[in-house]
């Protein structure tokens, strides 16, 4: 099921919601057990098979973690998490890269492994993080052993289940009880969690979709060796570059407003990354819950920038080929992972060797290009097609009239003014503290004054006609790009 499938809009969302804020009256826990289920019930509508691997998922990981709570002493209580760390791992590796990985084995000593087709279970990436966060910060002392039934809401509920934010579970606990409580379905809550997800799914049906007619022929295109004049590859690779960012921040919106429907904040998944001055703050801004895991759980166990500059250097770029690689089993992956480390390291070495700064401009001229060239990989299909589109981009290649793109680029255009010049959502809801620890910078002068959300009739007119327009947007349903990871 879909966050922008019409099912879900007005079936399960209305059902879900009605009976949460009946329950509201019988106590947090009835409501933590029907949103449980609920979420179950969501994500077996993709696959029902792959709910028993959620379930196996999150039965041994809360297991693990008595067992950490148990410990007599905080070695062991680490033994156990690297353990438990290491089950995961090894659980998402099956899934994730063992067909891979037999394959190229196969090609390189001509062995005959099978390539075990099993699908990938939806959002295996994002679960398994969550909960080797959860196991690595129980072992740490930072909370308590929780139930069953909170440790349950909090990895399967349905709006940040299958493609984030990563969630800690320290960041959930204290939403459910004590002093910081928030749980429940409010007026207050539907009308700011309402806002937050019509203008997530404007961005996903209205913006995000308009770019797949310029992204998909040009990469098919690249895939069948077909020759890519040189404004076709910067359309497309631009048009891509947008589509994913509108793609996934709508998730993330609407994955934020939903959860706020409950009086659960998430934390904020990005804050407008093309406007990046450096591929360091690119990663400050981009994906900001995965960039955080890496830099908590990867890059400082690691050693951080703790061991010296060459060393540092080193911890980042492992740090992102790995995180190249939780994005899929492919070799254009890890190249994508490799070329943002490599971008991190020259950035951190730039600065170390005293070289000159560069102005705004030509910052964000010189990332914006790194960031489109380092896309490319990303969403090629092969070596091939990667290197074709490259040609493409330094015009390498005759200019044939084949696809056209650039004559009707309009909309990429417009996409592209909207990512770099307006607000950001989190900016426009900032009276509503829309997400954990706000990140964005405050608006301030005429654009406070009329873009600032409020809780008003302009308002509430403002998010029904967006809602309207994003729902009447719903020709076809398309999948978010990230469900793939």
């Amino acid at each position: 099921m879909l966050f922008n499938s019409l099912e879900f809009i007005f079936l399960f969302l209305p059902a879900v919601l009605g009976l949460a804020a009946l329950l509201r009256r019988r106590g947090d826990a009835w409501l933590l057990l029907w949103v449980t289920l609920a979420s179950l019930v969501f994500y077996a509508w993709w696959e029902p098979s792959y709910l028993a691997v959620l379930l196996a998922s999150l039965g041994g990981n809360w297991l693990l973690g008595q067992a950490i709570a148990a410990s007599a002493t905080p070695r062991a209580a680490r033994r156990l998490a690297a353990l438990g760390v290491a089950a995961n791992l090894l659980g998402l590796g099956f899934f994730k890269y063992a067909a891979f990985l037999a394959g190229e084995a196969n090609a390189l000593f001509g062995w005959q492994l099978p390539l075990l087709a099993w699908g990938l279970p939806l959002g295996i990436s994002f679960f398994t993080f969550q909960q080797i966060a959860y196991l690595v910060d129980l072992a740490r002392g930072d909370f308590r052993q929780p139930g069953l039934r909170p440790y349950a809401f909090a990895v399967t509920l349905f709006p940040h289940l299958i493609a984030g934010p990563i969630v800690r579970y320290r960041e959930i606990l204290p939403q459910l009880a004590g002093p910081e409580r928030r749980l429940g379905v409010t007026a207050d809550n539907l009308v700011v969690g309402l806002t937050l997800f019509a203008f997530g799914l404007f961005k996903k049906t209205v913006v995000a979709d308009a770019m797949i007619p310029f992204v998909e022929p040009a990469f098919g295109a690249a895939a069948s060796g077909q020759v890519m004049p040189l404004l076709d590859a910067w359309v497309a690779v631009l048009a891509f570059a947008l589509q994913i960012y509108f793609d996934f921040s709508a998730y993330s919106d609407m994955a934020v407003g939903l959860a706020r429907l409950f009086g659960i904040r998430l934390p904020a998944n990005f804050n407008a990354p093309y406007k990046a001055t450096s591929p360091v703050e690119f990663w400050r801004r981009w994906h900001m819950t995965l960039s955080r895991f890496l830099r908590d759980y990867l890059y400082i166990p690691l050693g951080g920038n703790r061991k010296g500059p060459l060393r540092r250097y080193l911890n980042l770029i492992v740090t992102m080929v790995l995180g190249g690689l939780w994005h899929g089993a492919g070799w254009t992956f890890l190249l994508w992972g490799l070329l943002h480390g490599l971008g991190l390291a020259v950035c951190h070495l730039w600065r170390d060797c005293g070289g000159p700064r560069l102005g705004r401009g030509l910052g964000w001229l010189l990332t914006f290009l790194f960031v489109l060239a380092c896309w490319v990989p990303f969403r090629a299909a092969d070596w091939p097609a990667m290197l074709q589109l490259y040609r493409g981009l330094l015009g390498l290649l005759p200019d044939q009239p084949l696809l056209r793109l650039a004559d009707e680029a309009w909309p990429v255009l417009l996409a592209l003014g909207v990512a770099l010049l307006l607000p950001t959502l989190e900016q426009v809801m900032a009276r509503a503290e829309p997400v954990l620890e706000p990140t964005a910078v405050p608006l301030t002068g005429w654009r406070r004054r009329w873009l600032l959300w409020s809780p008003s009739t302009r308002w509430a007119l403002i998010a029904g006609l967006v809602l309207a327009f994003a729902v009447a947007n719903i020709f076809t349903v398309s999948k978010f790009i990230y469900f793939d990871f």
